[in-house]
């Protein structure tokens, strides 16, 4: 599972955290360095959903792929 905003692949960690901003999947690392960025303009409303602290990144990104029906891993590149 790839972070939406720095697209480090998070598949084998084992780490909790991150949430859904917009319909990104931002990682654990992500959220805690962009947070300061997200209240500063206000966006904290963007922030859908965040990590149970009992599930994986991974974990948790597979969960609610699966439960909405897209459960395909795209990856997309500019090369």
């Amino acid at each position: 599972m790839q972070c939406g905003w720095c697209c480090e692949d998070w598949t084998n960690r084992e780490e909790s955290g991150g949430f859904m901003f917009d319909s990104y999947a931002v990682c654990p690392e992500c959220a805690v360095k962009k947070m300061d960025s997200i209240r500063s303009y206000g966006e904290e409303s963007h922030i859908k959903e965040r990590c149970p602290p009992d599930l994986s990144y991974a974990d948790w990104v597979r969960r609610m792929r699966w439960s909405s029906g897209n459960d395909k891993v795209i990856i997309t590149t500019n090369e």
